[in-house]
Protein backbone atom coordinates (compact mmCIF):
# COMPACT_ATOMS: atom_id res chain seq x y z
CA UNK A 1 0.00 0.00 0.00
CA UNK A 2 1.51 3.40 -1.01
CA UNK A 3 2.65 5.68 1.79
CA UNK A 4 0.41 8.73 1.97
CA UNK A 5 1.87 12.14 1.18
CA UNK A 6 0.96 15.05 3.43
CA UNK A 7 2.11 18.66 3.37
CA UNK A 8 2.30 21.05 6.32
CA UNK A 9 2.55 24.64 5.14
CA UNK A 10 3.95 27.07 7.70
CA UNK A 11 2.76 30.63 7.13
CA UNK A 12 2.83 32.21 10.57
CA UNK A 13 5.93 34.39 10.23
CA UNK A 14 5.62 38.19 10.33
CA UNK A 15 8.32 38.89 7.76
CA UNK A 16 9.79 41.99 9.39
CA UNK A 17 12.67 42.15 6.91
CA UNK A 18 10.20 42.81 4.11
CA UNK A 19 9.82 46.32 5.63
CA UNK A 20 6.15 46.56 4.74
CA UNK A 21 2.81 46.87 6.53
CA UNK A 22 1.61 43.98 4.38
CA UNK A 23 2.49 40.47 5.57
CA UNK A 24 5.39 39.01 3.64
CA UNK A 25 3.45 36.09 2.17
CA UNK A 26 0.76 38.41 0.80
CA UNK A 27 3.21 40.19 -1.47
CA UNK A 28 2.67 39.28 -5.10
CA UNK A 29 4.94 37.45 -7.50
CA UNK A 30 3.84 37.62 -11.12
CA UNK A 31 0.43 38.95 -10.06
CA UNK A 32 -0.33 36.34 -7.41
CA UNK A 33 0.37 36.24 -3.67
CA UNK A 34 3.45 34.23 -2.69
CA UNK A 35 1.47 31.90 -0.46
CA UNK A 36 -0.93 31.11 -3.31
CA UNK A 37 1.99 30.03 -5.49
CA UNK A 38 3.05 27.61 -2.75
CA UNK A 39 -0.47 26.24 -2.23
CA UNK A 40 -0.93 25.82 -5.98
CA UNK A 41 2.30 23.85 -6.34
CA UNK A 42 1.63 21.73 -3.26
CA UNK A 43 -1.87 20.86 -4.44
CA UNK A 44 -0.38 19.19 -7.52
CA UNK A 45 1.35 16.71 -5.20
CA UNK A 46 -1.48 15.97 -2.75
CA UNK A 47 -4.77 17.38 -1.53
CA UNK A 48 -3.75 16.50 2.03
CA UNK A 49 -2.44 19.97 2.92
CA UNK A 50 -2.54 21.66 6.34
CA UNK A 51 -1.75 25.31 6.95
CA UNK A 52 -0.44 26.95 10.13
CA UNK A 53 -0.98 30.71 10.08
CA UNK A 54 -0.89 33.76 12.35
CA UNK A 55 -3.50 36.41 13.16
CA UNK A 56 -1.73 38.77 10.76
CA UNK A 57 -3.14 36.94 7.74
CA UNK A 58 -6.25 35.39 9.27
CA UNK A 59 -8.77 37.06 6.95
CA UNK A 60 -6.75 36.39 3.82
CA UNK A 61 -6.06 32.76 4.75
CA UNK A 62 -9.76 32.04 5.10
CA UNK A 63 -10.32 33.59 1.68
CA UNK A 64 -7.37 31.93 -0.07
CA UNK A 65 -7.60 28.45 1.37
CA UNK A 66 -11.24 27.44 1.29
CA UNK A 67 -10.66 24.95 -1.52
CA UNK A 68 -7.00 23.90 -1.64
CA UNK A 69 -6.20 23.41 2.06
CA UNK A 70 -7.71 20.61 4.14
CA UNK A 71 -7.26 22.24 7.56
CA UNK A 72 -6.08 25.64 8.82
CA UNK A 73 -4.46 25.99 12.24
CA UNK A 74 -3.94 29.30 14.05
CA UNK A 75 -0.62 29.89 15.82
CA UNK A 76 -1.68 32.46 18.42
CA UNK A 77 1.80 33.16 19.77
CA UNK A 78 5.04 33.52 17.75
CA UNK A 79 6.95 30.68 19.40
CA UNK A 80 8.90 29.55 16.37
CA UNK A 81 8.87 26.93 13.66
CA UNK A 82 9.05 23.93 16.00
CA UNK A 83 5.95 25.18 17.80
CA UNK A 84 4.17 25.75 14.48
CA UNK A 85 4.99 22.18 13.42
CA UNK A 86 3.76 20.90 16.79
CA UNK A 87 0.38 22.53 16.16
CA UNK A 88 0.09 20.57 12.93
CA UNK A 89 1.07 17.25 14.49
CA UNK A 90 -2.49 16.10 15.39
CA UNK A 91 -3.32 16.11 11.67
CA UNK A 92 -0.32 13.98 10.66
CA UNK A 93 -1.08 10.34 9.97
CA UNK A 94 1.13 7.66 11.51
CA UNK A 95 1.78 6.05 8.12
CA UNK A 96 2.59 9.12 6.04
CA UNK A 97 5.57 11.03 4.75
CA UNK A 98 5.17 14.71 5.56
CA UNK A 99 6.62 17.64 3.65
CA UNK A 100 7.08 20.82 5.69
CA UNK A 101 7.33 23.91 3.52
CA UNK A 102 7.09 27.66 4.11
CA UNK A 103 4.72 30.18 2.59
CA UNK A 104 7.60 32.37 1.40
CA UNK A 105 8.93 29.78 -1.10
CA UNK A 106 6.86 30.54 -4.22
CA UNK A 107 9.54 29.21 -6.59
CA UNK A 108 9.43 25.65 -5.24
CA UNK A 109 7.73 23.75 -8.02
CA UNK A 110 5.63 20.61 -8.10
CA UNK A 111 8.64 18.79 -9.60
CA UNK A 112 10.93 19.71 -6.70
CA UNK A 113 8.45 18.55 -4.08
CA UNK A 114 7.84 15.30 -5.99
CA UNK A 115 11.59 14.70 -6.33
CA UNK A 116 11.97 15.13 -2.57
CA UNK A 117 9.31 12.53 -1.83
CA UNK A 118 10.95 10.11 -4.30
CA UNK A 119 14.41 10.67 -2.82
CA UNK A 120 13.06 10.18 0.69
CA UNK A 121 11.58 6.80 -0.23
CA UNK A 122 14.54 5.65 -2.33
CA UNK A 123 17.08 6.40 0.41
CA UNK A 124 14.83 5.13 3.21
CA UNK A 125 15.62 8.29 5.14
CA UNK A 126 14.04 9.45 8.37
CA UNK A 127 14.41 13.06 7.21
CA UNK A 128 15.21 14.55 3.81
CA UNK A 129 16.36 18.17 3.46
CA UNK A 130 16.34 20.24 0.28
CA UNK A 131 19.75 21.89 0.10
CA UNK A 132 21.21 24.48 -2.24
CA UNK A 133 24.59 26.09 -2.89
CA UNK A 134 25.40 29.80 -2.70
CA UNK A 135 28.27 31.76 -4.20
CA UNK A 136 27.95 34.77 -1.88
CA UNK A 137 28.83 33.33 1.53
CA UNK A 138 27.39 36.38 3.28
CA UNK A 139 23.85 35.51 2.26
CA UNK A 140 21.71 35.04 5.35
CA UNK A 141 20.77 31.39 5.02
CA UNK A 142 21.24 28.62 7.54
CA UNK A 143 23.85 26.01 6.72
CA UNK A 144 23.67 22.23 6.48
CA UNK A 145 26.58 20.87 8.53
CA UNK A 146 28.07 17.50 7.53
CA UNK A 147 30.25 15.19 9.60
CA UNK A 148 33.56 13.67 8.43
CA UNK A 149 31.68 10.91 6.59
CA UNK A 150 29.53 13.52 4.80
CA UNK A 151 26.44 12.59 6.77
CA UNK A 152 24.06 15.40 7.73
CA UNK A 153 24.93 16.32 11.31
CA UNK A 154 22.89 19.44 12.01
CA UNK A 155 21.53 22.68 10.64
CA UNK A 156 22.75 25.99 11.99
CA UNK A 157 20.53 29.04 11.66
CA UNK A 158 22.38 32.02 10.19
CA UNK A 159 22.38 34.00 13.42
CA UNK A 160 24.27 31.19 15.17
CA UNK A 161 26.97 30.69 12.51
CA UNK A 162 30.61 31.04 13.49
CA UNK A 163 33.11 32.48 11.02
CA UNK A 164 34.25 29.01 9.92
CA UNK A 165 30.63 27.91 9.42
CA UNK A 166 30.02 30.78 6.99
CA UNK A 167 32.65 29.30 4.66
CA UNK A 168 30.25 26.42 4.06
CA UNK A 169 28.22 27.07 0.90
CA UNK A 170 25.65 24.30 1.47
CA UNK A 171 22.46 25.97 2.66
CA UNK A 172 19.21 24.83 4.16
CA UNK A 173 16.17 25.72 2.07
CA UNK A 174 13.89 25.11 5.05
CA UNK A 175 11.98 22.41 3.18
CA UNK A 176 11.91 18.94 4.72
CA UNK A 177 10.34 15.53 4.26
CA UNK A 178 9.77 13.65 7.50
CA UNK A 179 8.69 10.10 8.07
CA UNK A 180 5.71 10.92 10.27
CA UNK A 181 6.67 8.63 13.13
CA UNK A 182 10.11 10.26 13.29
CA UNK A 183 8.58 13.72 13.55
CA UNK A 184 6.16 12.62 16.25
CA UNK A 185 8.91 10.90 18.22
CA UNK A 186 11.56 13.63 18.16
CA UNK A 187 9.78 16.96 17.70
CA UNK A 188 8.93 17.27 21.44
CA UNK A 189 12.68 17.14 22.16
CA UNK A 190 13.11 20.51 20.45
CA UNK A 191 11.37 22.07 23.44
CA UNK A 192 14.00 20.74 25.85
CA UNK A 193 16.61 23.05 24.32
CA UNK A 194 17.43 26.22 26.28
CA UNK A 195 15.66 29.13 24.58
CA UNK A 196 16.56 31.82 27.11
CA UNK A 197 18.24 33.91 24.39
CA UNK A 198 15.99 32.87 21.50
CA UNK A 199 12.38 33.25 22.71
CA UNK A 200 11.37 30.72 20.07
CA UNK A 201 11.82 27.06 19.21
CA UNK A 202 13.50 26.05 15.95
CA UNK A 203 12.39 23.09 13.85
CA UNK A 204 15.95 22.80 12.56
CA UNK A 205 17.07 21.59 16.00
CA UNK A 206 15.40 18.26 15.24
CA UNK A 207 18.19 17.46 12.76
CA UNK A 208 20.94 17.26 15.38
CA UNK A 209 18.56 15.46 17.76
CA UNK A 210 17.90 12.76 15.16
CA UNK A 211 21.58 12.56 14.15
CA UNK A 212 22.58 11.85 17.74
CA UNK A 213 19.83 9.22 17.93
CA UNK A 214 21.30 7.43 14.91
CA UNK A 215 18.48 8.21 12.48
CA UNK A 216 19.24 8.48 8.77
CA UNK A 217 19.17 12.05 7.47
CA UNK A 218 19.81 12.85 3.82
CA UNK A 219 19.81 15.97 1.72
CA UNK A 220 18.80 16.46 -1.87
CA UNK A 221 20.77 19.15 -3.72
CA UNK A 222 18.52 21.51 -5.63
CA UNK A 223 18.94 21.08 -9.37
CA UNK A 224 18.42 24.82 -9.80
CA UNK A 225 19.76 26.72 -6.79
CA UNK A 226 17.79 29.87 -7.60
CA UNK A 227 14.47 28.08 -7.06
CA UNK A 228 15.26 26.98 -3.49
CA UNK A 229 15.51 30.48 -2.01
CA UNK A 230 12.97 31.78 0.46
CA UNK A 231 11.94 35.42 0.05
CA UNK A 232 12.57 37.72 3.01
CA UNK A 233 13.19 41.19 1.58
CA UNK A 234 11.95 43.50 -1.15
CA UNK A 235 15.23 42.97 -2.98
CA UNK A 236 14.78 39.19 -2.89
CA UNK A 237 11.22 39.60 -4.15
CA UNK A 238 12.53 41.58 -7.12
CA UNK A 239 15.12 38.87 -7.80
CA UNK A 240 12.41 36.21 -7.51
CA UNK A 241 10.35 38.03 -10.14
CA UNK A 242 13.27 37.85 -12.56
CA UNK A 243 13.85 34.17 -11.74
CA UNK A 244 10.15 33.41 -12.22
CA UNK A 245 10.22 34.92 -15.70
CA UNK A 246 13.29 32.83 -16.49
CA UNK A 247 11.96 29.41 -15.46
CA UNK A 248 8.15 29.55 -15.48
Amino acid sequence: MPIEKQILLLAAGKGRRMDSKKNKMLHCLNGMEMILHVIKNCSKVTDNIFLVYSDHIKNQVEQFCQIKVKETILQKYPLGTAHAALLGLPYVRDDSNLCIIYGDHPLISFDVISDMFCHHLATESAITILGFEIEDLNMKYGRIILDKEQNVKKILEFQFLRMEDKKNSLCNSGIFIFSSQILKKYLPNCFDIDTSTQKEFFLTDIIEICYKAGEKISYLPSKINELAFGINTQHELKDASDIYQKYF
